[in-house]
Parts: C-alpha cells; structure tokens; sequence
C-alpha cells in the first residue's frame, strides 16, 4: 500500500494532514512511539510521536466524559521529519523557511474522551498544546491515532496557530 499525500484543505479551509503508522512500539517503562509517514508534493514526509506512560484521568462529571493528561514528545525522523517541518511551513504558508526540525518537541497533550494508554486497541483523539514558550508562541492542534487502520492525523485546531506550530517544531 502506497503513502498518501498528506495534505487535505476542508471545507472551512483548515489544512488536515493525514498519513501512514509505519511503527508502534510499546517501550518497556509504558511509554508508546508510533512513527508517521506521508507524502507531501511526492515528496516523503515523516516524523514520530512519543506517548508518555502516564496520563492523569480526570472525569468531567457534567459531561460524563474523562480526560486523560500527558505529554507528547514529537520526534524528528532524520531527512523526512525536516521534509515534514518544509511541508507544514508550505500548506500552512507560514514563511518560516526552516530548512530542519528539531530533535524533539514536547506538548502537554489531554485525550478527549479516549485514553492514550490503549492506543492499540482503540482510536485516541488528543488535543496537544505548545505552552512552553510562552503566550506569544502558543499552539494547539490534534493528533488522533488510528492504530488500527494505520493512519495517524494532525488537525488545525484554528489557523491562527499555524505559524507557532510550525516554530514550535523548527530548529533554530
């Protein structure tokens, strides 16, 4: 089965990037690296998400949902991951002109609704937010995980983020 080309512009004219799991790894200390790989322009993409062992559940008794707090680190996976990063730059025409990604970027992540700790056998939806930098570089977008159909997303959460994504995932 071939990659797909990542990019999709919705109707609302968010920009939704879908790609290939090529890689799950369950790590001995619980942790969980699923490896991500697309097309963009022909051109592969890739990068990784680090899932942390731990994620605090937190029940919203009014809306009889859970959430489930971690931490997401996403890694660079060599020459593709800074494909990924040019890519990004170039749907999103943000203009950074980053030419690498960096090693690895960590967001505070909440699973709505689904816990991220059975990614293997259910769908995980996460809101992942880039705080670390301050205000004036906050983030937020989506990653779901559909382990079972092979296919990792990353969603606009609003295009006001799209430049400070893309910094946040930048080097230098």
């Amino acid at each position: 089965m071939g990659l797909p080309e990542i990019a999709k512009t919705t109707e609302d004219g968010f920009v939704d990037l879908t790609f290939r799991l090529i890689d799950l790894e369950r790590r001995p200390d619980g942790s969980c690296v699923v490896s991500a790989r697309g097309l963009h322009q022909r051109q592969p993409v890739a990068f990784a998400a680090s899932l942390s062992p731990v994620w605090e559940p937190k029940p919203l008794v009014d809306a009889n949902v859970t959430l489930y707090w971690g931490l997401v680190h996403l890694l660079r996976l060599g020459e593709e991951g800074d494909h990924f990063v040019r890519a990004l730059d170039s749907v999103y025409g943000t203009r950074i002109k980053s030419s690498t990604m960096r090693q690895q970027a960590l967001f505070t992540a909440v699973g709505l609704g689904t816990d991220p700790r059975k990614l293997e056998d259910e769908d995980v939806k996460l809101k992942l937010f880039f705080d670390l930098a301050g205000p004036q570089r906050y983030a937020e977008f989506y990653l779901n995980i559909k382990a079972r159909d092979d296919v990792i997303e990353v969603l606009e959460k609003d295009d006001e983020y799209r430049r400070n994504l893309v910094l946040s995932l930048a080097a230098g």
